[in-house]
């Protein structure tokens, strides 16, 4: 007996993507060159248009509707030069976020005043008029699920009155909160 010798069939095009495959099996309803194809095709997902990657610029057929890198060396390579790592000590960076909330307070018109201590209750007092704000001042990420993270303050006894404001760097936007609301 002599080795099993698979018999050529004749090149068929897939449905879905359109590229030019030969079959395993001689199957006259066989139209698609791959699993993904099919499921793309009878999902309603045959519709995708072949795209550019953010990265490289190569166009390529994507998967999935939200695939939007011809691989995975583009990814890690856009998400380094989107979101660069920068080494800062916590102090800096929490520093750094306290001054923005001053400026922005400031620019709504409040007279704002820092603590001088890196260990006191509160962070920020702002005034304006009559109004008096005690502020606590917290980082934040946010999630590619668009979930909101933050340290909440249990480790140290504020104000009941302490209002606390979330700083999210990666889309510079401010939130407020009362303490009693958390």
């Amino acid at each position: 007996m002599g080795k099993y010798q698979p018999t050529a069939h004749p090149a068929v095009k897939c449905v879905a993507c359109e590229k030019m495959f030969s079959p395993r099996k001689p199957n006259k309803n066989l139209k698609y060159c791959s699993n993904v194809c099919k499921n793309r095709y009878l999902d309603g997902r045959d519709k995708l248009q072949l795209r550019k990657c953010q990265t490289c610029k190569r166009t390529f057929l994507p998967d999935r509707v939200d695939v939007y890198f011809c691989g995975p060396d583009c990814r890690p390579s856009r998400y380094k030069r989107c979101y660069p790592k920068v080494n800062l000590p916590r102090g800096t960076s929490g520093a750094i976020t306290e001054l923005y909330v001053c400026a922005k307070l400031m620019e709504e018109g409040w007279m704002v005043f820092r603590n001088m201590s890196p260990n006191g209750v509160i962070d920020l007092v702002a005034i304006k008029g009559d109004l008096t704000r005690k502020i606590e001042v917290r980082s934040g990420t946010i999630q590619r699920t668009g979930r909101k993270n933050w340290t909440k303050t249990r480790d140290r006894v504020c104000p009941s009155e302490t209002e606390i404001a979330v700083y999210y760097p990666s889309t510079g936007e401010l939130e407020f909160f009362k303490q009693e609301n958390l």
